[in-house]
């Protein structure tokens, strides 16, 4: 069955709790328009200084005992399909593939609108999300009807028509991978700053138009990571 939930007030209720539970992003959300949506492959992207996560979202159907998939989980799951010919996924895929651990599929395992507005309340929309990475599922090489399926409370999902075990990834290790990836990048920035603030302590060595261009080009991350307490 349909869980009344749309795309659209998952994408929103999704990127607003993601923020409020990690924190401001570097720049506002990127929202591509539906046009631009097929050339990228993706619904949002949020950007931090150095790193980047992209999110494709897709809201399921729930399904019951007599469904095709439900043997594999002994329970009532969740379905949802990719786009035909895979064209969707396989733009996806290679955006995946040039920034590893960076995009993702997310999909809620929300039975109704009711337990949707509930969870959006408690800030607790991303928690109650899977993650597939879609370098786990492959580049897609067929034109046949593609779908993931997934239950409550499972560490795997099945990638259909014929069944395939993938991982599924929740938020906290996904917040993880992004809080290693900023403290890498706050190092770097660091060591870069000490490396110029040496060369101004050395009379006639300083290069004020690289200087000039480095404090321009970095101040908007400097600040934002010095600014931030959780790295």
């Amino acid at each position: 069955m349909k869980t009344g939930i749309s795309e659209f007030s998952y994408g929103f209720a999704f990127t607003n709790n993601f923020l409020s539970s990690y924190g401001p992003t570097l720049k506002a959300p990127h929202f591509p328009s539906l046009i631009d949506e097929a050339k990228l492959g993706y619904d949002v992207r949020l950007d931090w200084p150095g790193e980047v996560l992209i999110f494709q979202f897709k809201v399921p159907v729930f399904l019951g005992s007599k469904a095709k998939q439900h043997s594999l989980f002994g329970q009532s799951y969740f379905r949802y399909s990719l786009h035909q010919l895979g064209k969707q996924h396989n733009v996806l895929f290679g955006v995946a593939n040039e920034i590893k651990d960076c995009v993702f599929y997310a999909s809620p395992d929300l039975v109704n609108v009711q337990e949707f507005h509930s969870e959006y309340t408690n800030e607790n929309i991303t928690n109650r999300s899977v993650f597939i990475d879609p370098l786990d599922i492959g580049r897609i090489a067929d034109a046949k009807p593609h779908t993931i399926s997934y239950s409550k409370n499972c560490s795997h999902a099945y990638f259909c028509s014929e069944p395939r075990r993938i991982r599924i990834l929740k938020r906290d290790s996904i917040l993880e991978l992004t809080r290693a990836k900023l403290k890498v990048r706050k190092t770097e920035l660091m060591d870069d700053l000490l490396k110029l603030n040496r060369q101004l302590g050395l009379k006639g060595n300083v290069n004020l138009r690289q200087l000039s261009t480095w404090l321009r080009v970095h101040q908007g991350a400097m600040l934002f990571i010095l600014q931030d307490d959780r790295l």
